[in-house]
């Protein structure tokens, strides 16, 4: 896993992809218990399209959701 500060307002969670072929975003976290800015959102993510990072469109569909969860279970170092 990998993190990184996005603007001073958030932080970015990064994931390996398989065989050495990158990272993907995988969640934007704020201070604790507080719901991120959909606005927010989307700014880290058009930064990672610019910077051709990976990630998980909601928006296409799919069953992310198991992904998420399969994720959120591992121990990544």
């Amino acid at each position: 896993m990998a993190v990184a500060e996005f603007r001073d307002e958030c932080l970015v969670e990064f994931r390996p992809l398989t065989q050495g072929a990158g990272w993907i975003l995988r969640d934007v976290h704020i201070e604790r218990n507080a719901p991120t800015p959909l606005t927010l959102i989307a700014a880290v993510e058009s930064k990672c399209d610019a910077l051709g990072f990976a990630r998980i469109d909601e928006v296409v569909g799919g069953d992310w959701k198991s992904y998420r969860r399969f994720t959120g279970e591992l121990e990544w170092g």
